[in-house]
């Protein structure tokens, strides 16, 4: 596959790749990031002049130089909203995550990574069916549950409250995820999980775990 749209942008043939640390980036949600390893700045700096397009990726260590062995394979397109640049050179970006993705092929590492990738096809979750719908009501109440007796401060009552009226699975699915402080091995399991119906499953497990602690 060579170019294909991300929410009505034409996404181009390849993509500069910036490695995250300690972080996933989910579709459908917004995150602020700082940018200052040269080749996540040489990336960012060409995202700039072009689409604003970027592949965001997890690396699986904390590695300053990054190989392309330590980077996840699955990742998600982002387009960057905005950029403030800090005084030390480095810069302050806030991303929204547009499409799941998957790597199959780096066209180049220098001066920085370019990756050709292909979307991930989110699988069919009809909220017509009653067992699909019990689950994601499942998952938003533990959510909900976790927010209000665990007190935690991260969860604002507004998440909750567009948790419970969005219809749009993925974007539960992925706003869950970020607000958990989940693993990062868990966090990238769940964006590696194609079937909605699965990811809710993993979510309902680490939800009921985090409610019996």
């Amino acid at each position: 596959m060579s170019q294909f749209k991300v929410n009505n942008i034409l996404s181009p043939e390849q993509l500069p790749l910036i490695a995250l640390k300690n972080t996933v980036l989910f579709p459908k949600v917004v995150i602020p990031l700082i940018v200052q390893r040269p080749k996540s700045v040489g990336a960012l700096e060409y995202a700039m002049v072009h689409e604003r397009l970027v592949f965001f990726v997890t690396q699986k260590n904390i590695e300053d130089n990054v190989q392309i062995n330590d980077l996840f394979k699955t990742g998600t397109i982002g387009r960057v909203v905005s950029v403030f640049k800090l005084p030390d050179g480095s810069s302050k970006i806030d991303v929204e995550g547009l499409v799941k993705a998957k790597i199959f092929d780096f066209s180049s590492e220098e001066p920085f990574f370019r990756v050709k990738s292909e979307p991930v096809v989110i699988k069919n979750f009809s909220l017509e069916n009653l067992e699909e719908r019990a689950l994601i009501r499942l998952v938003i109440d533990q959510f909900r549950s976790i927010a209000e007796f665990k007190a935690l401060i991260s969860i604002s009552p507004e998440i909750v409250y567009m948790m419970s009226q969005l219809k749009d699975v993925e974007q539960v699915i992925s706003l869950v995820t970020v607000n958990l402080n989940l693993e990062l091995q868990d966090q990238q399991s769940i964006l590696e999980t194609e079937e909605p119906v699965e990811a809710l499953k993993k979510l309902n497990y680490f939800l009921t775990r985090e409610l019996e602690i």
